[in-house]
């Protein structure tokens, strides 16, 4: 559910509105004439004004099915400007849930208050834009909650017609998405698709998936550096032997860590060949397609070779119902690519093949009118819009601006120093003895908080700030497998030693912060971003998890307060530091988590600026970030992306 409190939700709507100016939406030029309404809404004006009659009503919109709310936004915008010509769009009073909210059977999504004859043609094209856009958002989000975590990236465009790509992939977002599949679908919120290699391409190389796997990585280096290779790997219906085949000639042409992934999409009509030359698998489940048994032998085909750092991405006939099983059973996949189910193309109990939204008349002048059974409702959810607030209307109305916040996770001298004053928790490949660990990033660092300070509007640096009664520290007999630590950044502590172990390392200390401290209340988290913007200073926040989101209750009201200070700009985090497998990581997919949707922030990851404990191969933590939406570059990318102006949030 989008938001709590009514100023929150009021705030949150006309700020993401000013992202969706009606412009964006393209509408027909023919909608206001009702040349897409249903016929007889537009001789239901006809008759009211041949009657001399223009009542004043209020029209409920609501749906029969429970799921996730999308498409209002694009009705408001409709609203707005698809009204008769003769009428303005200030006397409609709409009050509206958000894209994003969570929605009962009968609970009213929008209330519209205003003369019945300005926008009664508005009604066909209204429910329809909110039925396909909900219908999608409503699958994706079973599909992300059945992913547990793992991104889902949204294949439908080759599923439908082309004229809904744009808004499909904007109800996928919505939905909790993590990515699309073609630049159209993210055309709506600043993306671009993703994607690497389609069975075309092998057909085209002979069905040679490893020429045709090195000559896209050769291409991409040149044009898109930023693209992690992925290689389609089921084209020979021989998945185990091409995905080693693949990644012996990348590691042996490009290096350690070039191949991000192999993408297994195999037909639901065939079983690959290393099952079929198994007979303990005969009978015990389906072996068709893309299934469990497949990937794990995969997996330990990569894994004993020496690469482990590979990710799998699962495609091909999954639903929501189909990724839950393959959680449920562990499978090691690193993402799902999911298409034509998401669309309601294909039946099952845990898909919606359809979403209708219906719109009743319930009040007239005033007083009760409506058709029986269908009454007015109160919602106190609904939020009216202000159309002074509103963002621009006309094309070449401006969007959003962008706001750069530097964000350092746990840079400490208990983290990032392999000896004192810190060196209590050091951050290095546990399974590496040779490793350098955080030192050998430092440098990087350095340069990188460098470049940030000169170009974010607010510098925010984390850290675990521990003390002795903290159910993670175990001075005697720590246990990390249990979730206990030897002491480590103990800010709480009495011992001067210990609590240096807690500082910011001193090559980047930040000057003069401002301190939100773990048990900090929503109110005092406001007021330090409030104070960060306006007197430009840094912040340090405190935590005693490894998650910001979990270890500081006021991480979401700090945010918030944030966008708010910064005038409801979208934020923009450039994210480094350390451990990357743990707290990093944690903060990367906190910020990109469904339920952070409607905030809609974005994530630049700086991937040289941040050392793991060997925990998840680089490659696939660098891999997922950027499958759920991440953009990830080096520090020496950091200068030109920090150069040009904060992108605007077309």
């Amino acid at each position: 559910m989008v938001g709590s409190g009514s100023d929150t939700r009021t705030d949150l709507l006309h700020t993401r509105l000013a992202d969706f100016p009606a412009d964006l939406f393209q509408f027909d030029e023919r909608i206001s004439g009702g040349w897409l309404s249903d016929r007889y809404f537009v001789r239901a004006a006809g008759t009211l004004a041949g009657a001399g009659r223009d009542p004043v009503v209020t029209l409920q919109v609501f749906a029969k099915h429970a799921g996730v709310a999308a498409g209002l936004f694009e009705a408001v915008r409709l609203l707005e400007t698809g009204i008769l010509p003769e009428y303005d769009h200030a006397d409609i009073l709409v009050e509206t849930l958000l894209d994003g909210d969570e929605i009962q059977p009968w609970e009213p999504v929008m209330h519209i208050t205003g003369p019945y004859r300005a926008f009664a043609h508005l009604e066909s094209p209204l429910l329809g834009a909110l039925a396909r856009r909900t219908l999608v958002a409503s699958n994706v989000r079973l599909a992300i909650r059945a992913a547990n975590g793992k991104p889902v990236i949204f294949m439908a465009a080759r599923h439908d017609d082309w004229r809904v790509q744009v808004a499909d992939g904007y109800a996928a977002r919505v939905g909790g998405a993590s990515s699309v599949s073609s630049d159209a679908g993210g055309s709506w919120w600043g993306a671009e698709g993703v994607g690497t290699m389609p069975h075309a391409l092998i057909a085209a190389f002979g069905g040679d998936t490893v020429e045709a796997t090195l000559a896209f990585t050769r291409h991409i280096r040149v044009s898109e550096p930023e693209v992690l290779v992925v290689s389609l790997v089921d084209y020979n219906n021989d998945v185990v032997a091409d995905s080693l085949a693949v990644a012996r000639a990348m590691e042996k042409e490009f290096g350690r860590g070039a191949l991000s992934a192999v993408r297994v999409d195999t037909s639901e009509m065939l079983v690959d060949r290393s099952l079929i030359e198994d007979p303990e698998l005969w009978g015990r489940e389906s072996l068709t397609g893309v299934n469990p048994p497949l990937i794990l032998r995969l997996r330990a085909a990569l894994d004993t070779e020496g690469f482990d750092y590979v990710g799998i991405v699962a495609s091909g006939g999954f639903t929501p119902a189909k990724i839950a099983h393959f959680e449920r059973e562990g499978v090691p996949v690193t993402s799902y690519g999911v298409g034509s189910s998401l669309l309601g193309h294909n039946e099952g109990e845990d898909l919606l093949t359809g979403f209708d939204f219906t719109a009743d008349i319930v009040r007239l002048e005033g007083r009760p009118e409506s058709k029986v059974g269908r009454g007015f409702r109160e919602n106190p959810r609904l939020v009216a819009v202000d159309w002074k607030r509103a963002a621009p209307v006309v094309a070449g109305g401006t969007r959003r601006k962008i706001a750069r916040i530097g964000w350092v996770v746990d840079v400490q001298n208990d983290f990032a120093k392999a000896g004192p004053p810190g060196g209590r928790l050091y951050v290095r490949d546990l399974s590496d003895n040779s490793d350098r660990g955080a030192e050998l990033v430092e440098d990087n660092i350095v340069r990188a908080v460098g470049l940030l300070r000169e170009a974010c509007e607010v510098m925010v640096y984390t850290g675990d700030w521990h003390g002795p009664e903290d159910e993670e520290i175990d001075a005697v007999a720590p246990d990390p497998a249990g979730g206990t630590y030897p002491p480590h950044c103990m800010g709480r502590s009495d011992d001067v030693e210990e609590r240096r172990g807690a500082e910011v390392i001193a090559e980047i200390s930040p000057e003069n912060p401002l301190v939100l401290d773990r048990d900090a209340s929503a109110e005092r988290a406001r007021e330090v971003a409030r104070a960060a913007v306006e007197e430009c200073r840094p912040v340090f926040i405190q935590k005693d998890r490894f998650s910001v989101f979990e270890g500081n209750r006021a991480i979401d009201p700090f945010l918030e307060g944030l966008q708010d200070a910064l005038g409801g700009a979208r934020l923009e985090f450039y994210v480094l530091g350390h451990a990357r497998d743990v707290c990093v990581t944690q903060f990367v997919d906190g910020a990109q988590h469904p339920s952070r949707s409607a905030r809609d922030y974005r994530v630049v990851a700086i991937s040289d600026c941040t050392a793991g404990l060997g925990l998840e191969p680089e490659a696939q933590t660098l891999a997922r970030w950027a499958a759920g939406g991440a953009e990830v570059i080096e520090v020496s990318a950091l200068p030109q992306r920090l150069s040009a102006p904060a992108r605007s949030a077309d």
